[in-house]
């Protein structure tokens, strides 16, 4: 999708959603009024779902738990990092070439925008949530697990831009 688009994102991963539930055999009707966004079967039963979209890529999950999903295809700046991301993220970034820097801002974002869809609240506080001690763990070429904290994981990888954290 070109910029000129971005109206039909919202509407085509939300129509994603409904194929994929189609073809999962599943009836459930979307409740996005608050993070986390809801399937509801009925009354009793309902999953989680997440979605994102940056351009012309959509990335959807969908779990019996709380889950959050980002792909993000523009690069994130070093002066959106020193605004948005802590002292000890933007610490950690200094010992890496500007090439993986640039990297690893695109993931610290992705998962920092995936814990708002999972945990519900504000940009502020999403962004508030100090990643850095995992990026050790992360390889900025493949794609990778991780275990976080509070039996949370997040999955990781660069090559479709994409993160996702969700319980295992």
């Amino acid at each position: 999708m070109t910029t000129a688009d971005k109206s039909l994102q919202s509407p085509a991963v939300r129509e994603l959603l409904y194929l994929v539930l189609s073809r999962l055999g599943k009836q459930s009707v979307l409740s996005d009024d608050n993070f986390p966004y809801r399937l509801m079967a009925d009354a009793q039963t309902q999953e989680f779902v997440s979605f994102s979209h940056s351009r012309d890529c959509v990335a959807l999950i969908i779990s019996p738990y709380p889950c959050g999903v980002d792909v993000e295809i523009r690069p994130i700046s070093q002066a959106v990092a020193k605004r948005f991301f802590s002292y000890h993220e933007n610490l950690y970034l200094q010992n890496y070439p500007t090439d993986t820097q640039a990297i690893y801002r695109q993931i610290l974002w992705q998962l920092k925008e995936s814990w708002i869809k999972l945990n519900g609240g504000t940009l502020t506080q999403g962004m508030g949530v100090d990643f850095g001690q995992y990026l050790v763990h992360i390889h900025p070429q493949n794609d990778s697990t991780i275990p976080l904290h509070d039996g949370y994981m997040a999955y990781i990888n660069p090559s479709l831009y994409l993160s996702a954290i969700y319980q295992s």
